[in-house]
């Protein structure tokens, strides 16, 4: 009987009878070695013959074996080699180190064994060195072992994260990850890395052992955080700071951990809505790749694993209206239209509803607007007809009638561009966007020559339209339109307008159109008090000069010498440009040429010299010189927002000036607006709110409000009064819906979840 041993295998396989001398036998396996039969060593497969008792020879002949049975024998063993054998690469350090799996002799280091499914006991002898001993688990494709010097201990330290300085017994040994032969006894290990927590520890070894000792740093800002969390858990700042060291350290799972547990804790009342948008921000920057969170692979994991982690929050709590707004940021258009579709089914709020709605127009707005781009007009319009009539409500339906009015153009649709401005304008509350809408309106009616359109758009708008008494172009268009239909209608609103006209440029003009129409009329008396007024209170306009010889030749005068002026501009020679400017400001203030050469000398500091401060101080030169004139609320209010940084006491003095001496105008409004900015940066959150609520109150159409309201809500949080705030927000929702504010206070209402 022969055994075939394969050199992988340490038990040796009996196959039956060999087979007659000289036949041509082969098993075919490449793990086996050559096979000879004793007498004359001729090959006859592959593998090791033994004799069937290690003291009986081999036989000088054999049984006849089947040769079926020993092509299926060998067939055999090349299908248990590949099954069972596995190879192992063994490494030591030092090499040279001799291998033996289970006691039988493999080789020596570096090499190559192959082992079987048992797991091996692996071990490694040099001379010189202790012993080393270890099993070799399923699955190792490696194992590196470092040798212990005879009559020494081995200590393996390892840090997470690694590069921790090591000391042993006091004196630095090393970087982690480390090695350490050493005398055997008690040692005591500290490991200490910048940005974490020292840690000692102590052990005891003995001669031949290889002790491991694993440190699990910790941050020292984790440890502070942690106890913040503990005695603050609202103050959401702790979670994200956390968490944003924990990312950075490379401790993803641990962020996304922590920044759950903030999203949770953003529910509490007292959590601070600057807290949670920083929170938000810090996911966001997570998500999106802004820090250097590791390689590519590792981003992504972050990635998924911050997806998983939001949605197991959400399927805990699905009516946490934050974690459908961030993941909505996140998902791609399909995936983010069923979850804000899921989001309006499940939540309770209603602002949180319209808040989801609104984000779906803004899908559908944006897949309008690629057709748009693509001029693909007719598909544009019935994209843009549809979020109209689907989202009515909402800033995105402001948006979509802007570019659906030059889609009709494009498609010879003009036509219906007036009524398109007329039905806006009516949905609009009366702010100035209804305002402006409803004059384009009756501007294509009149154009059109629909002129029972436009009467029925000049009632509304006059309805609804309060002058702004240094911009009355409204005005001018409504009187231009009741010329056309109706002179003794045009004359009664002109004459309307009259008595609040307080700025002589805007007044010059509004009388002047008058005089025409008083001129059509013959009406001499009437056209006389015109001519009076414009004397008196437009004098310097230049509207007064048709009625005043004198005037109109200094203002002829004064004009030669600013076109001289204006060539020294052109020339670039600016310092002598100014001085001519400044000589007719000095000899013709009283006509328009004074005040309008001041205003080319604000233009060259500001335009050319690029001195803002001289300007800024010109601008108010000039509403000292010419307090009368529209441009000066103008360049008081600019003059401001220019020294607001440097000199925010005079701004609002400034501010101030212009809401008090000039009520009505555009700028009367807006400086109320950044008056009440200022006491805010002031921490003056009181003076700040009442002068906001001032502004709403008095100028209601003003399209300032809106964020006026915001600003206030952040005043009213600041002092502590979170239901005003509140407030304040669906305010902005209600009265100005087509307003950007209004998009973003729905966000911060929906901000703490539930």
């Amino acid at each position: 009987m022969l055994r075939l041993q394969p050199a992988w295998r340490e038990r040796v396989t009996d196959i039956g009878p060999f087979h007659p001398e000289g036949s041509a036998v082969r098993a075919a396996a490449p793990q086996y070695t050559p096979l000879y039969e004793n007498r004359d060593r001729t090959r006859i497969g592959w593998g090791a013959i033994l004799p069937s008792s290690p003291k009986s020879p081999l036989p000088a002949s054999s049984s006849r074996v089947e040769w079926e049975t020993m092509r299926k024998a060998g067939l055999l063993l090349m299908l248990l080699a590949l099954s069972c054998a596995r190879p192992v690469r063994v490494e030591s350090e030092p090499d040279g180190a001799m291998i033996f799996l289970d006691g039988q002799y493999r080789g020596s280091t570096p090499a190559e064994v192959r082992i079987g499914k048992k797991p091996p006991l692996l071990k490694l002898t040099k001379r010189g060195y202790e012993p080393r001993s270890l099993r070799v688990p399923p699955g190792t494709v490696s194992v590196k072992a470092k040798l212990v010097p005879a009559g020494k201990a081995l200590i393996e330290v390892t840090t997470k994260p690694a590069g921790a300085t090591v000391l042993l017994d006091g004196r630095e040994a090393g970087v982690t990850p480390l090695s350490i032969a050493t005398e055997p006894g008690e040692h005591t290990l500290r490991v200490t890395r910048t940005d974490y927590e020292p840690q000692e520890r102590t052990l005891a070894v003995r001669a031949g052992d290889a002790a491991k000792a694993v440190f699990d740093l910790q941050l020292t800002y984790e440890k502070f955080s942690l106890e913040k969390i503990k005695l603050e858990p609202h103050v959401l700042t702790h979670y994200t700071d956390l968490a944003h060291a924990y990312a950075i350290h490379g401790r993803h799972d641990d962020a996304i951990r922590t920044l759950i547990e903030g999203l949770r804790a953003s529910s509490h009342p007292k959590a601070s809505l600057d807290d949670i948008s920083r929170l938000h921000s810090e996911i966001e920057r997570l998500y999106s790749e802004q820090f250097d969170y590791g390689d590519a692979a590792t981003v992504q994991s972050v990635r998924q694993k911050l997806l998983a982690a939001l949605e197991a929050e959400l399927a805990a709590n699905p009516k946490h209206t934050t974690l459908y707004r961030i993941l909505g940021d996140f998902y791609e258009k399909p995936k983010a239209i069923q979850l804000y579709q899921t989001a309006i089914a499940k939540v309770d709020d209603p602002l949180a509803k319209k808040y989801f709605n609104w984000q779906l127009a803004k899908i559908h707005f944006n897949d309008a607007i690629q057709l748009y781009r693509q001029q693909k007009w007719q598909e544009a319009a019935t994209a843009l007809q549809s979020i109209i009539q689907n989202y009515p409500d909402s800033p995105t339906a402001a948006q979509a009638y802007n570019h659906l009015r030059p889609c009709l153009d494009q498609l010879k649709r003009s036509a219906e561009v007036p009524a398109l401005f007329e039905q806006f304008g009516n949905r609009c509350p009366p702010t100035g966007l209804a305002v402006q809408n409803l004059a384009q309106a009756l501007q294509g009616y009149q154009a059109n020559k629909d002129f029972a359109s436009a009467s029925r758009v000049a009632q509304k708008l006059r309805a609804i339209y309060k002058p702004i008494t240094d911009s009355y172009s409204v005005a001018y268009q409504l009187a231009a339109f009741y010329t056309t239909t109706d002179k003794a209608a045009a004359i009664a609103y002109l004459e309307s307008l009259i008595p609040d006209c307080t700025l002589a440029d805007a007044k010059g003009s509004l009388l002047s159109q008058l005089a025409s129409l008083y001129t059509e009329q013959k009406n001499e008396a009437k056209l006389d008090q015109v001519k009076a007024l414009l004397l008196r209170d437009c004098r310097r306009t230049g509207y007064a000069n048709s009625y005043d010889t004198k005037l109109a030749e200094r203002y002829a005068r004064g004009s030669e010498q600013l076109a001289e002026a204006a060539k020294l501009v052109h020339a670039k020679e600016y310092a002598k440009a100014v001085a001519a400017y400044e000589k007719i400001v000095n000899e013709y203030k009283d006509v328009s040429c004074g005040y309008s050469a001041l205003s080319q000398i604000i233009s060259i500091y500001q335009s050319y010299l690029r001195d803002q401060d001289k300007a800024a101080q010109e601008m108010i030169r000039f509403a000292e010189l010419f307090p009368e004139i529209s441009s000066s609320p103008y360049y008081l209010y600019t003059a401001a927002s220019i020294i607001q940084t440097r000199d925010p006491g005079k701004a609002q003095e400034l501010y101030t000036k212009v809401e008090q001496k000039y009520p009505g105008t555009y700028y009367a409004r807006y400086s109320l607006h950044m008056a009440g900015y200022g006491l805010y940066r002031a921490r003056k959150y009181n003076e700040a709110v009442a002068l906001w609520r001032r502004a709403v109150d008095t100028y209601p159409e003003s399209d300032h409000n809106a964020w006026s309201l915001y600003y206030m809500s952040w005043a009213y949080r600041e002092l502590g009064d979170f239901a005003a705030a509140q407030k304040a927000l669906e305010e902005i929702v209600q009265r100005y819906p087509f307003d950007s504010a209004a998009d973003t206070a729905l966000g911060v209402i929906i901000q703490r979840g539930n």
